[in-house]
């Protein structure tokens, strides 16, 4: 559903923060989302499916955590600038509870998807609040269901160490991305620590998109005691009827676990 507004409140102060001119007439909000929910019933071995679903051999009403309500926004300030904002909430679809999965943060976020504020213009775009890390794309790429629905790999692709949410969000973010320079384009990131060095993380990546191959390589690392450090390499050949996806991931966690 996309309605149109006279002004994109919350776009126009990212640009104007960000030092734009005066905003332009133009904008718009989108308003979209999904819900995923279905019915279960789990055995009595060790399956923990969807993460539970209740006790075995329980009928349940499981809500996956892809259940999605989100907002953006645009607006075109004029000489080649866009302002934009983006929210998305997680939830819970069987109990409505915001998406607790994946993050340590207690009580979760409610924008738990991102909640940014951006420019765009000749110079690249740069992204400011909580989003996907500057590597984020690449394991995302590496899965045929973007990490997303019953089939998404993200246990293969996650790491020793590194949660999906260490992957694929900042908090505090800052990401810069390039213009496509003929395919390739990149992206640098950090999440700030707010004061605290540690836990800060900074990452970058590099793609080729272009026709029917796509091939990136992103980095992550991440203070804690230790630097933690995550590479990751994909690439993709769109054949028609089938695309073969190779990825190779390596990590060092705590300085001693490596996967």
């Amino acid at each position: 559903m996309k309605v149109n507004t006279i002004a994109c409140a919350a776009s126009a102060a990212a640009a104007l923060a960000l030092g734009a001119g005066p905003a332009a007439a133009q904008s718009s909000v989108t308003i979209y989302g999904k819900v995923d929910v279905g019915v279960t019933k789990r055995n009595t071995g060790t399956s923990n499916f969807g993460g539970g679903g209740g006790a075995p051999d329980v009928w349940t009403v499981l809500g996956g955590a892809d259940s999605v309500l989100g907002f953006r926004g645009e607006e075109d300030l004029g000489g080649g600038l866009k302002a934009r904002f983006r929210l998305e909430s997680r939830f819970n679809a069987d109990t409505g509870t915001t998406r607790s999965t994946g993050t340590a943060q207690n009580p979760p976020p409610f924008w738990w998807g991102e909640s940014t504020v951006a420019l765009e213009g000749p110079f690249g775009t740069v992204t400011l609040g909580r989003q996907n890390p500057a590597p984020g794309a690449i394991p995302v790429f590496a899965d045929p269901f973007f990490w997303d629905t019953v089939g998404s790999i993200v246990g293969m692709v996650a790491p020793n160490g590194f949660g999906p949410n260490d992957i694929l969000r900042y908090n505090n973010g800052i990401v810069y991305r390039t213009p496509n320079f003929n395919g390739v384009s990149a992206q640098l990131g950090v999440g700030l620590g707010e004061g605290n060095a540690r836990g800060r993380s900074q990452g970058l990546n590099i793609v080729y998109a272009k026709g029917p191959l796509w091939a990136g390589i992103g980095h992550e690392q991440r203070k804690t005691a230790v630097l933690d450090k995550f590479t990751i390499a994909t690439a993709w050949y769109n054949f028609g009827p089938i695309k073969p996806i190779i990825s190779a991931s390596q990590s060092e966690v705590s300085g001693v676990t490596k996967s």
